[in-house]
């Protein structure tokens, strides 16, 4: 409609050529319009990008607390199974590498009261330490034996300090096991 008007008003805008160079002009993006994108794009960069690398945060820990769980449970149901008390051990074995630093490596293993191991010894692959070593000796009751306080805690820290420690609790008469996330 309004390229009637105009073409009314001027008599030269009917004519093809002049059409053709109007939709021509019109095809073409501006600079301003060109540095608008840009800002937007660098905006919404700006909230997307820190997300994503914070994406996997965390998640190595929660594998290590995943595994110590899951080996206290194992412990906990061959004692029931099994009708012997198994004792779970959380340890701290410090070594030497190779530059000469001393290192912190955390273990978990399980022991039935003869000494012989019923989980082999689990190297965590994470950098954390256990709080305080503990061993808990789980009944065939499933329960703790009586010479642990109740609850039993199991705290597990990271190393590097990027992570709140998370405890691992273990409840001295049923022998409940539950992770307590800060």
């Amino acid at each position: 409609m309004f390229s009637l008007l105009m073409s009314a008003m001027n008599p030269a805008a009917g004519s093809r050529q002049s059409r053709h160079a109007d939709v021509a002009a019109d095809a073409g993006v501006t600079l301003i319009e060109m540095l608008l994108i840009m800002v937007i794009m660098a905006i919404l960069m700006g909230i997307a990008v820190p997300a994503f690398m914070s994406m996997g945060k965390g998640t190595g820990m929660k594998a290590v607390v995943n595994a110590v769980h899951s080996s206290m449970a194992l412990s906990r149901q061959w004692a029931i199974t099994k009708k012997e008390p198994v004792s779970f051990v959380c340890a701290n074995l410090v070594t030497t590498n190779s530059a000469g630093h001393l290192t912190t490596n955390a273990m978990i293993y399980a022991t039935n009261m003869n000494g012989q191991v019923m989980q082999t010894n689990i190297f965590l692959n994470y950098p954390i330490c256990f709080d305080t070593p503990i061993t808990n000796t789980f009944k065939t009751d499933g329960g703790l034996d009586g010479s642990i306080t109740d609850p039993s805690t199991v705290t597990l820290k990271d190393t590097r300090g990027s992570q709140p420690p998370v405890d691992i609790v273990v409840k001295r008469l049923t022998g409940g096991i539950k992770v307590v996330w800060p």
